[in-house]
């Protein structure tokens, strides 16, 4: 459903793929660490190289969504 809501607002998401957090560490610096789901603060590491603020925004999981494509 992410490729179809993009593509109604012109963003062609062909060829791109889920990453990681691997692939960047020690190539990128990052200085912040947003989780976005509710259990984060517990499955997520404490600990990231160069992070300097950790931020936690609680969203609901859309996978948990019952209903028809439409609602």
């Amino acid at each position: 459903m992410t490729i179809q809501a993009m593509d109604e607002i012109g963003i062609d998401l062909s060829g791109q793929r889920s990453r990681d957090v691997a692939e960047y560490l020690g190539k990128v610096l990052f200085q912040y660490l947003i989780a976005v789901y509710g259990d984060a603060e517990k499955d997520c590491h404490s600990v990231w190289p160069g992070v300097n603020q950790r931020l936690h925004w609680s969203f609901e999981d859309p996978a948990d969504f019952e209903g028809s494509d439409d609602a």
